[in-house]
């Protein structure tokens, strides 16, 4: 459906040949059973409900003749209320055939293989970050997918060739694909009513198309089908110009927050990439190091890539439970969610909703906030939700402590699953669900857990998070990390057997921190397993200011000297890593300054030490920009200077026990 807009953009169409001849117009058969298109003229082929394929209905699957036949109207509709869009379009590619050379975008000229390259890089990244690494499964979509050519990258990425699928309005760009992709399932039509079932694909592509169409409308359309045919879960790959063309009015560039828009919703990772054509095509064949300099300047870069995460909103939570035969009463663990709280009135809404969003039947869902004499307006969020919720309790935790709300929580509580959230997560729509299915499944685990995906909201935010999921960072601290199921020592957000807590007791309320992980030593210590899928996941939202990423870290040190302390057995090297390190560093500046034999060593350790930062910070910054080079060396130092300097404080000065303070009943 794409037009290809201009002779300056869309660097990933790939000519077989620079001397290649216009091939004849031929019949589409790109698998068994297609109807044949070489004599449909387009406009007149998108009045009929089931586009290129009216002729041989016969041929469809039943599912897409029950999907396209209840749209027929919405169909017809459509086409009289874009046909003036079509219709240019189609006069744009028609117009480009003749003007442009057939080798104008073929990957032998060096800029277009060095633009097609950076993308690709770039795309394979965010794949890997949103763990889509293993492709051969998955079933692909491209809308406007032109001659294929982002279909034949996929394809040789590792996707099954006849889990490709495409659709174009251009009869002629859809011929040559099907030469290329003979197995791959090819049709023309109008990407406004896609015909496909919902959530069909896994992921689903669109390069160039949404710029080259300038009716808003037609836009929104198009983004609901990419939606609507997108797997719960599933990725849109968008790849197109942010800035309007100058040399082509008849595209427009598309922000970021007019992406927001169209995927209104959905989770967004958009990275800018791709250097200016006209500026690749002078400096590429010169020196390709030269434009990756440049390329490395944001006005430069002209179009944005989107991953796009589809969490859609369901009207009726019920119903694909009860498809799965597990939505009555009774047919499913009751789960009791506490939430511990203390001035999160910025956070605590949000969390709240994405557990009231949970595909787990509502009635077998209680949720307890506990909250803490909180001093901002949390407590009135929460209330508000109450009023609406009958199912939400607010209590009062009168100590202010986690440990104090999570203990309340629990006896306050009926659930045959107890699920531990704090405020700062935004649970995703199947989190309660998985979070069962794997404790009925491994029956051995006490806890099941999964991985955070960590928000990036600010720059500042985003390479907090970054830092919080490196080893280098955290250590060994596997559950901020995990690609695979396994079972580890603690996990965050856990969900817990009732049971467990009759046989360990609750948690220890002389732990002001870490106690979920005090917790969950005492479990395995007791012959149980605690199981960590990364399938679970969830949003976390980490601290905004390098001050608060100190504060947070001060206290897990606290914490672990506390438990340590409790269970000297828990005491491994990597908890006292940190600590060594500040009192290396306390000792080298002292004595330096009475013996120069310690000025050899000092230095040497503490260059191995920025070595090492340093090594993990290009790292990361090689694949989420390098930017973050900059700001995650001093992430990491605080990291291991507030841990070091908790562990220390609590070791030898210990903590008062907190007073109880007075508090308003809730209503």
């Amino acid at each position: 459906m794409s037009t290809k807009g201009s002779s300056e953009r869309n660097p990933s169409v790939t000519e077989d040949s620079p001397h290649r001849t216009r091939r004849p117009e031929r019949n589409v058969r790109p698998c068994e059973g297609r109807a044949s298109i070489a004599s449909c003229d387009p406009i007149e082929l998108l009045a009929s409900p089931l586009g290129p394929l009216a002729a041989r209905s016969e041929a469809l699957p039943g599912n897409v003749h029950r999907h396209a036949s209840g749209r027929a109207v919405s169909m017809a509709a459509q086409k009289e209320k874009f046909s003036h869009d079509i219709a240019r379009i189609l006069a744009e590619n028609e117009r480009r055939r003749r003007e442009i050379p057939l080798d104008f975008y073929s990957l032998t000229h060096p800029a277009n293989l060095f633009m097609v390259t950076q993308r690709n890089r770039l795309l394979l990244r965010l794949l890997r970050r949103e763990r889509a690494t293993c492709l051969a499964a998955r079933r692909i979509l491209d809308v406007g997918c032109g001659k294929g050519e982002w279909l034949m990258d996929f394809l040789s990425w590792g996707v099954t060739p006849e889990f490709l699928s495409g659709i174009d309005i251009d009869q002629q760009q859809i011929a040559e694909a099907a030469r290329r992709l003979p197995k791959a399932d090819l049709r023309v039509g109008n990407a406004a009513e896609l015909p496909w079932p919902d959530a069909s694909f896994d992921i689903v592509l669109q390069a160039t198309l949404f710029s080259s169409i300038l009716n808003a409308d037609f836009r929104k359309a198009i983004a609901d089908e990419m939606i609507r045919v997108t797997k719960p879960g599933g990725l849109i790959l968008w790849y197109d110009l942010r800035f309007d063309n100058p040399w082509n009015p008849s595209v427009r560039g598309i922000r970021t927050g007019e992406i927001k828009k169209l995927f209104r919703g959905c989770v967004l990772t958009v990275k800018s990439t791709t250097l200016l054509p006209p500026l690749a095509r002078k400096v590429v064949p010169v020196s390709w190091m030269a434009a990756l300099l440049l390329e490395k300047v944001p006005l430069l870069r002209t179009h944005l890539l989107a991953c796009i995460r589809v969490v859609p909103r369901r009207r009726d939570p019920m119903s694909k439970k009860r498809a799965q035969g597990i939505g009555d009463r009774g047919s499913s663990e009751f789960v009791s969610v506490i939430i511990p709280m203390y001035n999160a009135a910025s956070y605590v809404g949000r969390c709240l909703r994405s557990v009231l969003e949970q595909d787990y039947p509502p009635e077998r869902v209680e949720i307890i906030v506990g909250d803490g004499a909180s001093t901002d307006s949390s407590a009135a969020v929460v209330r508000s939700f109450v009023r609406e919720y009958p199912r939400i309790r607010l209590l009062s935790n009168p100590m202010r402590r986690v440990c104090h709300a999570l203990n309340i929580g629990i006896r306050d509580s009926r659930g045959d699953v107890v699920i531990f959230v704090g405020c700062r997560g935004v649970l995703a729509p199947d989190f309660i669900r998985r979070s069962v299915e794997n404790l009925r499944k491994v029956k051995e685990a006490a806890v099941v857990g999964g991985v955070p995906r960590m928000t990036r909201d600010s720059f500042l935010e985003k390479a907090i998070g970054l830092a919080l999921s490196c080893p280098f960072g955290v250590g060994t601290a596997r559950y901020r990390y995990a690609t695979e199921p396994q079972f580890t020592d603690t996990v965050q957000f856990g969900a817990y057997r009732r049971k467990i807590f009759d046989e360990i007791g609750l948690a220890d309320e002389d732990m002001i921190f870490a106690d979920d992980d005090e917790l969950n030593w005492r479990i395995v210590k007791a012959g149980h397993k605690i199981f960590m899928n990364p399938e679970i996941n969830f949003l976390y939202y980490p601290r905004k200011s390098i001050c608060a990423l100190f504060r947070q870290y001060f206290g897990y040190g606290r914490g672990r000297a506390m438990a340590v302390k409790k269970h000297p057995d828990q005491l491994r090297l990597k908890h006292i890593i940190p600590s060594v390190f500040v009192l290396f560093l306390i000792a080298g500046v002292v004595v330096s300054l009475f013996t120069k034999w310690a000025r050899i060593p000092y230095p040497a350790i503490l260059g191995t030490y920025v070595v090492l930062s340093l090594a993990a910070s290009a790292r990361i910054a090689a694949r989420e920009g390098w930017k973050l080079l900059f700001i995650l060396p001093l992430l990491f130092f605080t990291i291991h200077i507030a841990y070091g300097l908790g562990f220390l404080r609590e070791s030898f000065l210990g903590h008062r026990r907190p007073k109880p303070i007075e508090m308003e009943k809730p209503p």
